[in-house]
């Protein structure tokens, strides 16, 4: 990185740590901010809001409206199971398997059924509608 250019982490823009103070309900799993360095999803609107859940190499996270999700979202418009995550440590990029009937939105655009995709970090996915959007943090 040049001299004098600096990152900005996600949390700064998105207001985090104020979200995080009134937000004691996440699960034990999810942290108040994200690392830096470590992989992992941001809630950024929707249920759950300001919530992270961080991933390590090859871990696949579920995220659907009940348990055994590793990030539950409890809505109607989100399926038991709607998709998974998981991070590729050698590739830096993330894998994301839509498994919903409403489906997982890349830019309004309904990415493939139970076809995992690659996106790198800085992704921005809606699940079912932009009212419900998760962040890809690397």
């Amino acid at each position: 990185m040049p001299d004098g250019v600096r990152t900005i982490p996600l949390w700064f823009w998105c207001g985090m740590d104020e979200m995080m103070k009134n937000r004691p309900n996440v699960r034990s799993k999810l942290q108040s901010r994200p690392e830096q360095r470590q992989p992992g999803i941001f809630v950024r609107c929707g249920v759950r809001e300001g919530a992270v859940l961080t991933l390590g190499s090859r871990e696949r996270i579920r995220i659907g409206r009940e348990v055994p999700c590793e990030l539950v979202m409890p809505s109607q418009k989100i399926s038991r199971i709607h998709c998974t995550v998981e991070f590729d440590e050698e590739q830096k990029m993330f894998l994301v398997t839509d498994t919903s009937k409403n489906g997982v939105y890349l830019q309004k655009i309904r990415m493939p059924f139970q076809i995992p995709v690659m996106l790198p970090p800085g992704t921005v996915l809606s699940l079912t509608d932009e009212s419900q959007q998760i962040v890809l943090l690397g």
